[in-house]
């Protein structure tokens, strides 16, 4: 769906079956300007939701989560977030941005990503976490 549809539609029918399997409702917030991207930006977006909607299904207890994008002037910014427990392993701890050790979005803060040219960020406490993607966007 990804490859034919675009990223738009892969995110809402992914949370739509995310939310049937799981109970936790998704909220969608994409932005109209959304549009096509290079096939390996989005199938890196794509990975981020599927990752940090898994996360919010394993660690937060949170039965809501929020999906925002935004297009805006030389950028795209993907957000998932909840209200859940704060995740261990992301600045909430006051220490600021700190590099990945690994791939895994799950395993720190910030981390710079070569192959689109973006920076993923964690951001995590006691109210909840945001996981955030900024890449530069072809306008």
């Amino acid at each position: 769906m990804l490859d034919e549809a675009g990223l738009e539609d892969a995110i809402r029918h992914y949370a739509g079956g995310f939310t049937e399997r799981t109970g936790i409702e998704v909220e969608l917030e994409i932005s109209p300007r959304l549009g096509r991207m290079k096939p390996h930006a989005e199938l890196a977006l794509f990975r981020v939701v599927q990752e940090s909607l898994t996360n919010i299904q394993r660690h937060s207890g949170s039965l809501k989560a929020k999906i925002r994008t935004e297009r805006g002037p030389g950028k795209f910014t993907l957000e998932i977030s909840d209200k859940g427990a704060e995740f261990p392993g992301a600045c909430g701890d006051g220490m600021g941005k700190r590099p990945l050790d690994s791939g895994s979005a799950s395993q720190a803060c910030t981390r710079e990503w070569p192959l689109i040219g973006g920076e993923l960020d964690i951001e995590s406490s006691g109210g909840g976490t945001t996981v955030r993607v900024t890449i530069p966007a072809d306008d």
